[in-house]
């Protein structure tokens, strides 16, 4: 624990951000690869002088986060597979990455002697060292064991000239832990990415491609939250995620007509079917009353009609 007055801190870091790809063109149409990547991220000013507690909770001692990243996978590319001229593009990848010294922030109390002790410990003591100054203190501290994460992205587009069809997918999962400081004061992740989303985008060109017409479908799976109702773990004190509402597929459909090479018209109907959701990323999802579901206040748009124009110079 800092006391008061000046405090003269000097820590210096480096580290370097190397990364490598090989591939081969083993055919015409398809080029596996396999990459690797290593980064670090420093610490910012508000993680080493969080001000929940004033210099109770600094910690200038924060160590860089530093992750390496594996990925393998295979690009395709292949011409005339349906109908002469047409292409698809394809890239299909997995990856695995670990985070040394993950940074996040706990809760601490001081414990006999002046120490501070993070929540495990205390109720591990059952509170029995607790001193009788009980104020509470977020602090961001580095993990003591690895943070892992891994995934597999997809990638494909199909374009025939009149016809086309994009599709993005991607599924992860990560143990990462929740940061303390996200709940009362938002200086962190409030959700998560969902363990699944895709993208697939569809459409037909007509008028010799000057009007396309098309739609957007978009599913997202599972996503979960900090508790907006601020629910703890009894062992570790860190706040627990909970799952959201399920998100349902949502449908866009939108128009583009080019009049000529310098103007542009542009419809677009979002969220036809005029679905009641909240997206997954929504920072407003762990708000306290965001705990009863009949109470949502962070919804997306419902229905909505969308018309402009493009003129280039």
């Amino acid at each position: 624990m800092f006391h008061r007055g000046e405090y003269n801190v000097d820590q210096k870091e480096s580290g370097y951000n190397p990364s490598v790809e090989l591939s081969a063109q083993v055919t015409p149409w398809l080029q596996p690869f396999v990459s690797y990547s290593k980064s670090m991220r420093a610490p910012n000013i508000q993680e080493m002088f969080f001000s929940n507690s004033g210099g109770a909770s600094m910690n200038p001692f924060l160590k860089p986060e530093s992750a390496e990243t594996y990925q393998a996978g295979f690009n395709i590319k292949a011409h005339s597979l349906l109908v002469d001229e047409d292409l698809l593009r394809l890239k299909a990848l997995v990856y695995r990455s670990k985070i040394k010294n993950y940074i996040f922030s706990e809760s601490y109390l001081v414990c006999t002697n002046g120490r501070k002790c993070n929540m495990t410990e205390v109720n591990g003591n059952d509170w029995a060292d607790v001193s009788d100054y009980t104020d509470n203190m977020y602090i961001y501290v580095n993990s003591q064991s690895l943070v892992r994460a891994h995934g597999f992205e997809l990638e494909m587009d199909y374009d025939a000239g009149y016809a086309f069809a994009r599709l993005a997918y991607s599924q992860q999962h990560t143990d990462q832990p929740t940061s303390i400081a996200s709940t009362y004061f938002g200086a962190g992740d409030i959700t998560e990415l969902p363990r699944k989303y895709m993208t697939l985008d569809t459409g037909v060109r007509f008028l010799d491609n000057s009007l396309t017409v098309g739609s957007i479908i978009k599913y997202t799976g599972k996503s979960r939250r900090l508790s907006p109702n601020f629910d703890f773990d009894e062992k570790t004190g860190a706040v627990v995620k909970e799952d959201l509402p399920q998100i349902p597929t949502i449908i866009d459909l939108y128009s583009t007509y080019e009049i000529n090479r310098n103007v542009m018209l542009k419809l677009s109907v979002q969220n036809l079917m005029n679905k009641n959701y909240s997206e997954a990323l929504n920072k407003l999802n762990m708000m306290p009353i965001q705990g009863d579901d009949s109470t949502a206040a962070n919804t997306a748009r419902g229905r909505t009609y969308i018309f402009g124009g493009e003129i280039r110079f």
